[in-house]
């Protein structure tokens, strides 16, 4: 795949209940080209201590140290990164499969004129189990974005930075400006899984601060409640339906498709956490 470089970028802060999973994830992808930044805010609970056990085990670079919140972590991070690619994961999320980034690296290879690169999205809670699956349609994505199954060239974050005023809606801000500049490529796969729990800010959708920076993103871009609105919702829903319908498909495949990186699936999924942790030369 023309030795493509990856660069992937982790915002981390008091995450360490979930990091070492999104670790594992990264560490365990098959594609051989890949850098690993996590930026971390300056973590109070255990998450060092975890970052610290995994240094040197694979090609990952770590710094913390105070910042003024996720956008200016992710920032920093783009800034080190030297690949040709970046892809950004959050500390609580995991990448779908080991071929998940093989699969990106192809996909941008085989489109040289692609910027982005996105595909399907998993939701799983916080003990790692399936909630719901949500297909990528470009119709709906400046409302909905799978942004850990996204990625992107290096040019594009040497011209768009996050917005780092936004503490709710930067990632939503972000990919309104890219999916306006730049070309996207979709491959129907499920490439990243997005946790849900209760320190998300998608348990805050109602609080003040996420509303205010959502009209404030609406009126930014001239996003309004007319005809393209409503279709998108109604296109969001149906693909939800979609959605729990190819959960239920999911449910009955072999468990080693399912979520190899997070411990607490099941039996199955724990032992593939402790073989790449042998494999690592990591003692859990």
């Amino acid at each position: 795949m023309e030795n493509l470089r990856v660069s992937i970028v982790t915002p981390s802060f008091n995450q360490g209940e979930f990091i070492e999973e999104t670790i594992l994830s990264v560490s365990g992808q098959t594609y051989p080209h890949i850098e690993h930044l996590i930026v971390d805010g300056g973590s109070t609970d255990h998450t060092l201590d975890v970052l610290r056990t995994y240094e040197g085990a694979y090609n990952m670079r770590w710094i913390s140290e105070p910042d003024e919140g996720q956008s200016d972590a992710l920032n920093k991070g783009f800034e080190m990164a030297s690949g040709d690619v970046i892809g950004w994961i959050n500390s609580d999320d995991v990448y779908f499969s080991p071929d998940a980034v093989s699969t990106v690296a192809r996909a941008f290879v085989q489109n040289p004129g692609a910027d982005v690169v996105c595909g399907d999205l998993a939701r799983i809670n916080e003990r790692g189990q399936l909630m719901n699956i949500y297909p990528y349609n470009s119709y709906v994505i400046e409302r909905h974005f799978p942004q850990p199954s996204t990625f992107f060239r290096k040019h594009i974050v040497e011209k768009h930075r996050l917005d780092t005023s936004l503490k709710f809606c930067m990632d939503r801000d972000f990919f309104i400006r890219l999916k306006r500049d730049y070309r996207f490529h979709h491959v129907c796969k499920v490439l990243a899984c997005l946790r849900m729990h209760t320190a998300t800010k998608f348990y805050y959708l109602g609080a003040e601060g996420y509303l205010k920076e959502r009209a404030l993103i609406d009126q930014r871009y001239g996003l309004r409640r007319d005809a393209r609105f409503w279709t998108a919702r109604a296109v969001f829903w149906f693909l939800r339906l979609r959605g729990y319908l190819l959960k239920l498909r999911l449910a009955h495949e072999s468990s080693p498709y399912h979520f190899p990186f997070i411990t607490t699936h099941d039996n199955l999924a724990s032992q593939i956490a402790a073989d790449l942790r042998s494999a690592l030369g990591i003692n859990a």
